[in-house]
């Protein structure tokens, strides 16, 4: 992520605090870093749990700002619920994070799990995908994942 670590060096953290600390002071450097050489930033969020407390501190600013209007926000993952159910992905990015920056509504792409069946989201959602990057020699600048305590990631 950030250039003040080599890429494959492993750093540990005694709690989710000091890792989503740690992770939003990175992720903001690499953002500012980026938008020195391009217009805007690219970022898919996690869901899950070990994400919620990076979202927050992001939104609170309290690590530094965020040049909001220069960054789309996608989703790597999400589960096939509505955006307002207790599980859904969406909602937890929603609530922790995009209600509380000044984020333009159009650069929020959640997947969208509205429809009646998973393939027609995911028929949508690679469509909204395509008509972003359609322009671009490139994708995502950070896709963010989360560690489920079972192991899995996205």
């Amino acid at each position: 992520m950030s250039s003040s670590s080599p890429p494959h060096t492993v750093r540990t953290f005694a709690t989710l605090d000091a890792l989503s600390r740690a992770a939003a002071r990175d992720l903001i450097t690499d953002i500012r870093e980026t938008l020195q050489t391009q217009s805007r930033y690219t970022l898919a969020l996690a869901g899950g749990s070990t994400p919620k407390r990076l979202y927050e501190l992001l939104a609170s600013g309290g690590e530094g700002p965020v040049p909001w209007t220069q960054l789309p926000l996608f989703w790597g993952d999400e589960r096939f619920v509505p955006y307002d159910h207790p599980k859904s992905n969406a909602r937890m990015a929603m609530d922790t994070l995009v209600r509380h920056v000044p984020i333009p509504e159009e650069q929020v792409h959640p997947i969208p799990t509205q429809t009646t069946q998973p393939e027609a989201a995911a028929a949508a959602y690679t469509d909204t995908l395509r008509q972003h990057f359609d322009d671009r020699a490139h994708t995502f600048d950070t896709v963010l994942l989360g560690l489920g305590a079972d192991g899995h990631t996205a």
